[in-house]
């Protein structure tokens, strides 16, 4: 029957929720939920880095073609007042604008990476070097009409061909057409919407760009909120889990065990594992308690309760009693004539005989070698009849040799705990009517009477 409870309790055990595998798989989820939320956060600042540097590169070349145009200009202004005015340092200027102007065009040229813009620039370097050649030519007119002696190299390789031919008069005069002409003019109206179309498709670059960044970031802010609130979900969820399968059932385990009480199979699997080991254990030192306890209060040799039982009912101070105190008559003479373990036996069978005629609320017990008692309890009202008719029940079973044992007969002193009085005690009064009755002759009972 043990086994069989603690194969049940096993089994409802293990129909539980394991908490080791909850806490395993949430810890799973968690660690590749903050591996997404790493990635996430160095996609975020990737995007945010390349947008920054999307946005510097717009401002580094917005800024390069405005200073194109403006050293475009710087180069007209000191190539229209060297032709007018043929003085040195005007030459001297432009030389050293132009040698800076391809510079910055070369740079330029590198930092544009929309193909647009790169198209709107190269139309406009085009246009720039055919400009830059007029200019140069116009100044070499101009320096061979002003009859230069030192012309910079710039100018020394330009060849006139016919215009060489000219005067110094007309050579002026042709340098001025070449600056001033509608050519000219129309050059540097083409160059100038050439960099303003190759600035607004850099900003339009930008602006796809930033939009496209702007999403994406949105939307890995989103993600990012998501695993966040999903790792503060697993959390609770672990917190909250752990006090309903550990926390809580611990206090219940706790609060039984204070009270010496067996658990019940609640929590997690392993908790209900240690609950069922627990109640092995407890059933075990139950039993062992109780056999211990059926020890001390048994006798040995009839079954029947001991001594000690028997004083510790009387002293209890239960009330409605009645006490029956029983001698087996003459029992030394059934030792001598039939030996000790004949003797052994009757005495078993008085008490078997005591077990099977009184009730289950009464107390049997042998408290000496051939001395028994009965407690009977809940005696109020009850009349002597109920218990003459019991103690010849049981000289019937005494008389009876079929068990081939020899007959004993009984002198029984019966006292009721509601007719005892002052100083007197239940046992007392039960002795002295044990007394009456083997005065009397034995084989016999007598109730104990206030007035005898």
């Amino acid at each position: 029957m043990d086994a069989e409870a603690n194969e049940t309790m096993s089994d409802k055990g293990r129909r539980g929720v394991s908490l080791q595998l909850i806490n395993t798989c949430a810890l799973i989820v968690a660690i590749i939920l903050s591996i997404v939320a790493a990635a996430t956060v160095t996609r975020i600042v990737f995007e945010h880095t390349a947008l920054e540097e999307a946005h510097h590169s717009y401002e580094s070349c917005a800024n390069a073609t405005a200073d194109l145009t403006k050293a475009s200009d710087l180069l007209t202004s000191c190539a229209r007042m060297f032709v007018i005015t043929g003085q040195q340092e005007y030459l001297d200027a432009y030389i050293r604008e132009y040698a800076h102007t391809m510079t910055r065009e070369e740079s330029l040229r590198k930092l544009v990476t929309n193909d647009a813009a790169y198209f709107e620039l190269s139309k406009a370097y085009e246009t720039s070097t055919r400009l830059g050649t007029q200019e140069l030519y116009a100044m070499r007119l101009a320096a061979e009409a002003a009859h230069m002696s030192e012309i910079p190299p710039e100018l020394a390789e330009i060849r006139l061909g016919n215009d060489a031919l000219l005067t110094d008069e007309q050579k002026r005069a042709r340098a001025e057409e070449i600056m001033v002409g509608e050519d000219y003019e129309q050059a540097k109206h083409v160059i100038q919407e050439n960099a303003d179309s190759c600035t607004k498709e850099l900003l339009a670059s930008l602006q796809t760009s930033k939009q496209s960044s702007e999403e994406l970031l949105n939307s890995l802010l989103s993600s990012l909120r998501i695993i966040v609130f999903a790792l503060v979900g697993i959390i609770l969820f672990t917190v909250v889990l752990n006090y309903l399968l550990v926390m809580r059932p611990l206090k219940i385990h706790s609060e039984r065990i204070r009270k010496n009480m067996p658990l019940d199979s609640l929590g997690a699997i392993e908790l209900r594992n240690m609950v069922d080991s627990y109640n092995i254990m407890y059933a075990e030192n139950r039993h062992k308690e109780a056999m211990l306890k059926r020890e001390a209060e048994t006798d040995p040799l009839t079954g029947l309760l001991n001594r000690g039982f028997y004083n510790r009912l009387l002293e209890s101070g239960e009330e409605h009693l009645a006490l029956l105190l029983i001698d087996v008559d003459l029992f030394k003479n059934i030792n001598d004539t039939y030996g000790h373990e004949v003797g052994d036996l009757v005495l078993r069978k008085v008490g078997f005989s005591l077990v099977n005629h009184f009730r289950t609320s009464d107390y049997a017990c042998r408290i000496g070698g051939d001395e028994f008692a009965v407690v009977m309890t809940a005696m109020q009202d009850v009349g002597h009849h109920i218990i003459t008719q019991k103690i010849a029940d049981i000289a019937a079973d005494l008389r009876n040799t079929s068990d081939n044992l020899p007959q004993a007969t009984l002198s029984v002193g019966i006292a009721y705990s509601d007719d005892v009085h002052g100083d007197l005690s239940l046992y007392k009064a039960a002795d002295k009517a044990l007394y009456q009755s083997k005065e009397g002759g034995r084989d016999r009972y007598t109730f104990y009477s206030p007035e005898s």
